[in-house]
């Protein structure tokens, strides 16, 4: 990672991302709290003024009532220090000392928070709860927020109970090894395990457990030596995993239960999970310019990738206060006037459809200046090139000579992966294939599907077949009657679907990914899927006339996974009726939206194969001449 590609991460997730700051601590006096206690010490001093004995005891006792009580707002110097040196820094800063009801939905709000991870004074039980819970809480939200939490106890400690905290634990009682033999070794010894496993297993297995990333052949080998030693029975790799979540439901605190969540960290640094990335600081650095400081180290830890640098920036463009949406609310009268008539006139049933779109064009309108107008773009490209020291040179593609720009394609490959994965092996060129695979699905589908089946529709049916609609889109739109036919089948709709060809392996749609002549989707397992939608031998369509029903409702139906009835005909032959047409349901789900010009490619293959013509007639030439068919000058004169 260059220096410039750090200096990159720290203004897209700390210099321009951080707008506000909060500050929590029981020991912070706000300034109301503040302003209360003043009025308290006064009217102390005004007792101690009336006393006129100075070495009475009476004297003595309200004086030591006055020092303890001014020792109680000290701490609210390192909160001013603070507060100014983030207001010098033109941020928003603000301290909470009610750490008895902390609502996260109103903390979040606040890009940073400054956190004291003992919220309760010595004796009060888990003095962490509401620090844990608060970190937890703010994992789940809709905001993005960085929390530094300060403490004066070990720092890999903490980290741990707070990643268990973010992960939760499974208690060891209800765990078993699922094969018998393990299962009663388990029974017979699990006393013992248990026991000595504490004095075996140290902070690393632990975080790497938490982390998902534990090297159990390498933990199995070293137990089973330490049994030995022990000269006790040797446990199986079988109950690792058991003796591993023990360890960790001991850190758990708050009794979080486990929850499968994508948790990264460095151990003592850094963690994150969900929409919380969580630094950690000692106290010994309690000063405004350690904190901010430590987010920085954290932040280089972590080494985000240049996708999460980019889409930070990108938010941050969005939400940075110059760019106030300057197109859309500069709208002329008439066009304001417009936007509303446009809600107003259309029917109830359409209205949701209608501001949708018309909310997408101000939502694009407003984009532009960030896509067109400013630096954003020359940043990114920036950016991409800083992301390494090595220098790689494009190289065009050659056809006569393909090796050299094949060479500089393994080259980039290489470099993006390990950009997103740290300490990788050079993976197999499947994976390269994959990302790829990505680029095009990226490039050419939408996840955001309509209500309704339209031109571009990715569909798959409940036996594994995957199609294609290819019905102009003017004739998919729920209640408009574009003909007598579709007017009759109201609130059913006639479609035609183009049945997909899957490619395996997919390298060999990449390879001619060029020829705009597949498509590139991901299942809902998130396996890479290529399809063509011509037969290979005969490189025509497979035409598929459909009934979608119920497709003017707009609405689909669930069964824990939305879904449209479609009605197939078939023609199958009994003993009564020979080719005997039957109608067949069957349940379609959306998988992706071919953007409009993709989705065009295909209707238009559709429109070309049912439109063709001269399919039937016979081309007869009995003529000597060797001349190509065409090229004959037949017109006179010429």
């Amino acid at each position: 990672m260059t220096a410039a590609y750090k200096q990159k991460i720290t203004q897209a997730f700390r210099d321009n991302a951080i707008r506000s700051v909060l500050l929590i601590d029981d020991e912070y006096y706000p300034y109301g709290n503040l302003v209360e206690h003043q009025s308290s010490l006064l009217e102390k001093i005004s007792e101690i003024k009336s006393i006129g004995e100075y070495e009475s005891e009476k004297y003595r006792e309200k004086l030591s009532e006055l020092l303890n009580s001014n020792f109680d707002i000290k701490r609210s110097q390192v909160a001013k220090k603070f507060v100014n040196f983030f207001h010098e820094n033109k941020r928003i800063c603000d301290v909470e000392s009610d750490t008895d009801n902390l609502d996260h939905e109103r903390i979040r709000k606040s890009d940073l928070i400054v956190l004291d991870y003992y919220l309760k004074s010595d004796g009060q039980g888990n003095r962490a709860e509401s620090s844990l819970n608060l970190i937890y809480d703010l994992s789940n939200s809709k905001h993005m927020n960085i929390v530094v939490v300060y403490t004066g106890e070990n720092l890999n400690q903490v980290w741990l109970e707070i990643a268990t905290a973010l992960r939760g634990s499974k208690n060891v009682d209800v765990l078993a090894p699922e094969k018998k033999v393990p299962n009663e070794k388990w029974n017979e010894n699990k006393d013992e395990w248990l026991d000595i496993w504490e004095k075996f297993v140290d902070d690393n297995m632990k975080s790497d457990f938490l982390l998902g990333c534990p090297d159990l052949k390498k933990i199995n080998k070293e137990f089973k030596k330490f049994c030995t030693d022990e000269g006790i029975e040797v446990a199986f790799s079988d109950h690792l995993i058991i003796l591993l979540e023990n360890s960790i439901d001991s850190l758990n605190h708050n009794n979080k239960p486990f929850k499968i969540i994508d948790l990264h960290g460095e151990k003592g640094i850094w963690l994150q999970a969900g929409n919380v990335f969580v630094a950690l600081c000692s106290k010994q650095e309690e000063t405004p310019e350690g904190v901010w400081e430590c987010v920085e180290k954290a932040l280089h830890s972590w080494n985000p990738s240049f996708y999460r640098v980019v889409t930070s920036e990108l938010q941050n463009q969005i939400e940075d206060a110059n760019l106030s949406m300057e197109k859309s609310i500069s709208y002329r009268d008439r066009d304001q006037m417009a936007f509303l008539w446009g809600i107003l006139q259309t029917e109830d049933k359409d209205k949701e459809r209608i501001t949708r779109e018309l909310l997408g064009n101000i939502a694009t309108e407003a984009l532009d200046r960030i896509l067109y107008d400013s630096n954003f773009i020359s940043d990114v490209v920036e950016t991409a090139s800083q992301i390494s020291d090595e220098s790689i040179d494009y190289v065009s593609r050659d056809k006569f000579d393909e090796k050299p720009h094949k060479d500089f394609q393994r080259k980039i490959l290489e470099l993006v992966e390990k950009n997103v994965k740290k300490d990788i092996s050079i993976p197999e060129d499947e994976k390269y294939y994959e990302i790829a695979h990505s680029y095009n699905e990226r490039l050419s589908t939408t996840p955001h599907f309509p209500k309704y089946i339209t031109t571009g529709s990715i569909l798959c049916d409940e036996d594994n077949n995957w199609y294609i609609c290819v019905t102009p889109s003017c004739n998919t739109v729920p209640n408009q009657m574009t003909d007598a036919s579709a007017s009759a089948l109201t609130p059913h709709r006639s479609l035609t679907l183009a049945k997909l060809v899957k490619v395996n392996p997919i390298k060999n749609a990449i390879h001619n990914a060029h020829h705009s002549s597949y498509i590139y989707i991901s299942s809902d397992d998130d396996k890479v899927l290529a399809f063509s939608v011509l037969k290979e031998e005969s490189k025509l369509p497979d035409l598929v006339k459909v009934i979608v029903m119920n497709h003017d409702a707009e609405a689909w139906e669930s069964d824990g996974r939305i879904y449209k009835d479609i009605t197939i005909f078939e023609t199958k032959s009994d003993q009564e009726v020979a080719n005997k047409i039957t109608l067949s349901s069957k349940k379609f789900y959306p998988i992706a939206l071919l953007k409009p010009a993709y989705a065009a490619r295909y209707q238009n293959i559709q429109s070309h194969y049912e439109g063709r013509i001269g399919v039937d007639f016979i081309t007869l030439d009995l003529s000597d001449s060797e001349q190509p068919v065409g090229n004959e000058n037949t017109i006179e004169g010429s």
